[in-house]
């Protein structure tokens, strides 16, 4: 998306209209695929599609990082935890960016829905992190009882 930024079209961003309107698209090709994302061609449409491709990236990261450390059993350790709070954490942050950016943009007219339901998955993922810290709690005592 920076890239079209500064520099305009290219072989894997080009521009289009909306079904013969008025409504001028950006469209984001990903390699090796048929995919497109598509955009308006403003600065909400832009920052929007930035702010889901940054979210969903992050996710996938510390996704894939607590499932490491699941396939190697380490379930109640403080790795594990820390994953689980930087999941948790992250999903309530862009939530709160992506309405921040909304009502930036748009102070009128905004959706509360994605964000609303970034924040709730943060917030639940956070409990579920509480209840595998009582977890390596107990699991650490069990360790030290003969």
């Amino acid at each position: 998306m920076g890239i079209y930024v500064i520099s305009g079209s290219n072989q894997f961003i080009s521009e289009a209209t909306w079904n013969n309107s008025d409504v001028k698209i950006v469209q984001f090709h990903y390699p090796y695929s048929k995919m497109v994302l598509a955009t308006e061609n403003s600065v909400e449409g832009l920052g929007i599609a930035f702010l889901g491709l940054a979210s969903i990236c992050f996710v996938l990261f510390a996704s894939l990082k607590l499932v490491y450390q699941f396939s190697r059993d380490n379930i109640f350790t403080g790795s594990a935890l820390k994953y689980l709070s930087i999941l948790g954490f992250g999903m309530i942050i862009f939530g709160i960016l992506q309405l921040s950016f909304d009502l930036v943009v748009k102070p009128n007219s905004f959706d509360l829905t994605p964000p609303f339901f970034l924040v709730l998955i943060g917030i639940v993922i956070l409990i579920i992190k509480e209840i595998f810290a009582k977890g390596k709690i107990l699991q650490d005592e069990n360790e030290l009882t003969i």
